[in-house]
């Protein structure tokens, strides 16, 4: 009897012992069987080497309601040239004479290098003795830039046209009348000095490429950020053109370090990649920021069942900043959480289906419907 007493108490323990692992088993396991790491472990272990082609609806990387500003920015940048001043002619003293039957004159070549970059020319010197009533008359490249008297000469002399490669410069003493027979002037010039203000005209454009997707794009605008620290005494207009289309032309003003100057872009002359051009004749350190605004207020999205052979389940699963959300599919309201994969092959039908996302505003990092081979019912 104890013999049959004591089989039958181990085979009570090894039946209760089979229970706990098997219960065990089950608690340690953990994983819910419609988590999306259940989910993706299932896929990986899958025999289908193409897993996109079970997907019948995704968005990524979409905002619901919610305005969302996207800026492309393009710091430190030099537009145009600062002034440069060359001295291109430096004489040594010399004498002008004339009488009422002759003159003298001074006359040299000057070579201009990219006459084109050149401002103007500034042209100094001095007249010792400063005698009255003789002028002295200066002639660029043959046309008469000044004629003044000795004892009155206003310096510099500012050149700005019939600029060459080479230029003759050339200076002479006024003939007396001829009735003044008597009068022979003679002056001595002195430090004659002949100076070039240039911008290196290279620079005064710059061109640049954004993108823009149109899509949801309710409003694009550039803010063009000047240093003030750079700006001359005269500060000419920044030209902003962008595919063609002239959207500024104005001068920086400066009330503070940096000036700001806002242009709207008009969506109609948006293209996927974009051509914005910068222009100036001055001098600007600056920056510029492409600011896009978009706005999506589109929640109802639409994908297509072509049949339902061969299929065991279409589950959905998403990433969102909202747990739960809800949806309505084909008129049935669901609630999915943020790790869930769940079965919507009840409320699907053949042909066209219709989801609209309820939870707004809503941030969705990417949300799927796909065939499943396996049931999550």
């Amino acid at each position: 009897m104890k013999t049959i007493k004591a089989q039958s108490e181990i085979g009570t323990g090894i039946i209760v012992l089979a229970a706990i692992l098997l219960l065990g088993g089950i608690f340690l396991s953990g994983d819910d069987q419609n988590s999306k790491s259940n989910f993706f472990n299932t896929k990986s272990n899958s025999n289908n080497t193409d897993v996109n082609s079970n997907i019948l609806f995704s968005i990524n990387n979409t905002d619901l309601g919610r305005e969302k500003k996207v800026t492309e920015s393009y710091p430190n940048i030099e537009l145009g040239s600062q002034e440069e001043y060359n001295t291109i002619l430096r004489s040594n003293n010399f004498v002008l004479r004339s009488n009422p039957f002759r003159r003298s004159e001074f006359s040299v070549n000057v070579a201009l290098k990219k006459p084109e970059e050149i401002e103007e020319l500034l042209l100094s010197f001095g007249v010792d003795p400063k005698l009255e009533n003789t002028q002295i008359v200066t002639l660029f490249n043959n046309k008469e830039v000044a004629r003044n008297k000795a004892e009155s000469i206003d310096m510099p002399y500012i050149i700005t046209d019939n600029l060459r490669n080479t230029s003759n410069l050339t200076l002479y003493l006024e003939k007396p009348k001829f009735y003044d027979i008597f009068n022979w002037n003679e002056i001595s010039v002195q430090n004659l000095k002949l100076i070039e203000k240039r911008r290196n005209t290279q620079n005064n454009k710059k061109e640049f490429t954004f993108q823009a997707d149109k899509e949801n794009l309710e409003e694009t605008y550039i803010d063009l950020i000047v240093s003030c620290q750079s700006i001359e005494k005269i500060s000419p207009p920044i030209k902003i053109t962008i595919n063609g289309y002239i959207l500024s032309d104005a001068n920086p003003t400066c009330t503070s370090r940096d000036n700001t100057i806002t242009a709207q872009i008009p969506l109609q002359i948006l293209n996927e990649t974009n051509n914005l051009k910068l222009e100036t004749t001055g001098y600007y350190k600056l920056a510029y920021n492409i600011n896009k605004i978009y706005y999506n207020d589109k929640d109802v999205y639409y994908f297509t069942m072509n049949n339902f052979n061969d299929i065991i389940d279409v589950v959905m699963y998403g990433d969102f900043d909202q747990d739960p959300i809800d949806v309505k599919l084909n008129g049935k309201m669901l609630s999915l959480n943020r790790n869930e994969v769940q079965s919507i092959i009840a409320y699907l039908r053949y042909g066209t289906n219709e989801l609209q996302f309820l939870t707004k505003p809503l941030e969705i990092e990417d949300f799927t419907i796909e065939k499943s081979e396996y049931l999550y019912g």
